[in-house]
């Protein structure tokens, strides 16, 4: 029985197809952390019909964003990579 993918894809392989989606389950914002990676899922977040996208260099300050223009009754999804440790 052949593997689903032959051999090892690249990082980030389905990267693209994982975010294509946010804009079609109610996502009202999506503020990506770091370099070029982050400005490709920003702006892949607006053509998908995110309204709001930012990007900021480093976790601090995203978490300080995040405190200054959350709500009480926000919902907040954190996905990162192992390599942004977060934690």
């Amino acid at each position: 029985m052949a593997p689903d993918h032959p051999g090892p894809r690249p990082a980030g392989h389905h990267q693209n197809s994982l975010h294509r989606g946010q804009g079609e389950v109610g996502v009202d914002l999506v503020l990506a952390v770091g370099g070029d990676l982050a400005k490709q899922l920003a702006l892949a977040a607006g053509a998908a019909g995110v309204p709001e996208m930012g990007i900021v260099r480093d976790n601090k300050t995203a978490a300080a964003h995040l405190e200054c223009i959350l709500r009480p009754d926000d919902v907040v999804l954190v996905k990162a990579s192992r390599g942004g440790q977060l934690w």
